[in-house]
């Protein structure tokens, strides 16, 4: 017989490359594999792009590369190597416009100057997110000119402080005897799912921060949006974790949340109810209240024997082996095995963490 490649007819699989099948009369690579390097293999790692077919390592700026897609920042690949666009420059790891020295830095609020730095000579720049972050009678505010944010504030020596909300959380509020309305609003998050697919952007005057010209402030990574085409700051991760109410159970091993059936009741450990998430759309478990986030608790923990009724003495179990909880596809299974991992013992037939041995065991039951 002679060999075939990928989407060629073949009518025996000896014909077709390495890990391919014949299927339908016609080579193919399995479900949910793909051919790289000449093999059917799995779909690309996290810390890896899909080049034409073959995948790649992402790479950042400065690093050696073979196509634009493996460059992260917003640089490419020139000269095999990745680089900022003309004009550009690294800074912290993503590729930013280089500034004019001769454009001098300006506050957004019409009367107010910029912190200068004695050491620098030149406006102090700040983190919103952290307190603090300017000194007293000034605030962090976005600068157009300077395309960074800045301490800014009024230049009289006598200047009543003045407080930002994203910069000093719980300070005090405006005096309303003192302040005007004209305070430039900070910026502020919110999800954009359109623009991040996980965590929330940083908007800058309502408008999602792009990370391409200036870095991402604390708490934000720079993060490609296949929508948008672009790099935008996006948080790490939401606070409810998809939950529309209340807060997501996590599994502790991976911190996703735990996912479960909305068929019937008692699918979810007591205080928290079964509700499809306003991310992934899949059904998990959340609170009832919105308290913190939380994991399982080992003394949370469900066991049923195979007759669907309590039992505190032999076990669920056949004679001679335990329950164990394993985690399979993101979901809680219990499996009967011959003995407990090395971190349990068996508690009534039920493996338990060994520093909650001494716990109830929760009989409540699962569907």
């Amino acid at each position: 017989l002679n060999r075939v490649s990928i989407g060629e007819p073949c009518s025996n699989q000896v014909q077709c490359p390495t890990s391919a099948i014949c299927q339908a009369g016609v080579c193919a690579c399995p479900e949910n594999q793909s051919y790289v390097n000449g093999i059917c293999q799995s779909a690309c790692g996290e810390n890896e792009v899909d080049v034409k077919g073959t995948c790649l390592p992402k790479v950042e700026i400065g690093e050696a590369c073979e196509a634009d897609e493996q460059c992260q920042g917003g640089s490419t690949c020139d000269g095999s190597v990745c680089a900022c666009p003309p004009g550009e420059d690294k800074v912290d790891g993503v590729c930013v416009k280089k500034v004019k020295s001769r454009k001098p830095a300006t506050c957004p609020i019409a009367g107010q100057m910029p912190y200068i730095d004695r050491q620098t000579n030149s406006a102090q720049y700040c983190e919103p997110s952290i307190r603090n972050a300017c000194p007293r009678g000034y605030s962090c505010q976005f600068s157009e000119t300077a395309q960074q944010n800045i301490c800014c504030g009024s230049a009289g020596p006598e200047t009543r402080p003045r407080f930002s909300k994203i910069t000093e959380p719980g300070a005090p509020g405006p005096d309303p005897e003192t302040e005007t309305d004209t305070e430039a609003p900070g910026p502020t998050t919110t999800s954009v799912p359109e623009v991040c697919e996980k965590g929330s952007a940083y908007l800058m005057n309502g408008k999602p921060k792009l990370c391409t010209n200036s870095p991402c402030p604390s708490g934000y990574k720079c993060t490609f949006s296949r929508v948008s085409k672009n790099y935008y700051c996006c948080s790490a991760f939401t606070a409810n974790h998809g939950c529309p109410s209340g807060v997501a159970l996590l599994f502790p091993s991976t911190g996703t949340p735990v996912q479960c059936s909305n068929v019937g009741t008692g699918s979810c450990p007591a205080g928290y109810r079964c509700i499809r998430s306003t991310t992934t759309k899949r059904f998990q478990c959340c609170s009832t209240s919105d308290n913190a986030v939380r994991r399982p608790d080992p003394r949370n923990r469900v066991v049923t024997n195979n007759n669907n009724k309590k039992d505190s003495t032999t076990g669920p179990c056949p004679a001679g082996q335990v329950q164990v909880l394993r985690i399979v596809g993101e979901r809680i299974v219990k499996k009967c095995e011959s003995s407990c991992p090395a971190h349990q013992v068996a508690v009534r037939g039920i493996c338990r963490d060994k520093y909650h041995a001494d716990d109830p065991v929760s009989m409540n039951t699962l569907p």
